[in-house]
């Protein structure tokens, strides 16, 4: 298989432009929740005010152990005001943890372990009930019961960029 067919298959045709990043490369987990950013700050992307479909790609590196009951979950934010205040809608993408964890927090959730270092592909748009947010941004957060132990030993590695259709 030649380089170039496993750098396809790798990247699964997702089309990479670095003005479309949410979350930069991480060398080191991501110990609080918030919103995604790389070493120059914030990451927000300016769909133009009109109609976006893109894809999410996340490339989860790595993740700490997780106290029982506790899930990482990864949402889409959207804004009329590049500063995020309100109002934010926020669009779950993804819940991060083993199934055990995630049938406990989600009454019933996914089977299939998505714990460990993978990339998801997450189809997405900028339209929440008609409305068209311009803003765009990745948010991490836990999720569970309490107590859900400190975010420094639960970190969150990982990567995301949308891949505009």
């Amino acid at each position: 298989m030649t380089e170039a067919v496993k750098n396809a298959l790798a990247n699964r045709g997702k089309l990479f432009d670095a003005n479309c990043v949410l979350k930069g490369a991480a060398t080191t987990k991501n110990e609080t929740s918030g919103a995604g950013s790389d070493s120059t700050g914030a990451l927000i992307f300016d769909t133009g005010g009109g109609y976006t479909e893109a894809v999410c790609v996340i490339d989860v590196n790595s993740m700490g152990t997780l106290a029982s009951g506790v899930i990482w979950g990864l949402n889409l934010q959207g804004s009329n005001d590049s500063a995020f205040a309100t109002p934010v809608v926020e669009w779950k993408m993804i819940q991060i943890g083993t199934a055990a964890q995630r049938a406990f927090v989600c009454l019933g959730g996914p089977t299939r372990d998505n714990a460990a270092a993978a990339r998801h592909i997450i189809p997405i748009s900028n339209d929440w009930g008609g409305d068209l947010y311009r803003y765009l941004r990745i948010y991490a957060q836990t999720y569970g019961v309490s107590p859900q132990g400190t975010l420094a030993t639960i970190g969150l590695n990982y990567e995301a960029y949308l891949s505009v259709n």
